[in-house]
């Protein structure tokens, strides 16, 4: 067969000794691919004996497991969320936004004649629990994604 490099679905299921459906369905499963409407013998009886090393011919079975490696990892990361295991990072933003704004009212609502002394200690524990507070947030069980 070597000076039949490239074959048609027919004439390749003759070769292997199958059914040209057996072979339409592989090509149409991605198993086998088509170049040109022909099949390329050697990449194709490869694929077949799944031995394919080649780059120009992916093993369908290495892709597939990647496929539902890919499938199983979104699942699993689905099933998290929904069980608050992990947290989006638009959650975070919005609850640091709503800590920064409960700040900065507290120092807004000072008395104006109280600010320049109580000011710096205020702000200064205010911002470090804060801070600390996120960071403990942060350092827990909760992975943000």
């Amino acid at each position: 067969m070597e000076k039949h490099e490239n074959l048609s679905q027919s004439k390749y299921a003759e070769h292997r000794n199958v059914t040209k459906g057996y072979i339409g369905r592989l090509v149409k499963e991605g198993r086998l691919h088509l170049i040109k409407g022909k099949l390329n013998v050697k990449m194709a009886d490869e694929e077949l004996d799944n031995k394919s090393n080649d780059d120009k011919a992916p093993n369908y079975w290495s892709e597939k497991a990647l496929h539902e490696k890919a499938k199983r990892e979104l699942a699993e990361l689905d099933l998290k969320l929904k069980s608050n295991q992990v947290v989006e990072v638009d959650q975070i933003g919005d609850h640091l936004d709503k800590i920064f704004s409960a700040v900065r009212q507290k120092l807004l609502g000072m008395p104006s004649k109280i600010a320049p002394f109580k000011i710096d200690s205020f702000a200064s524990t205010a911002f470090c629990f804060n801070k600390s507070t996120l960071l403990d947030e942060a350092k827990s069980n909760t992975p943000i994604i």
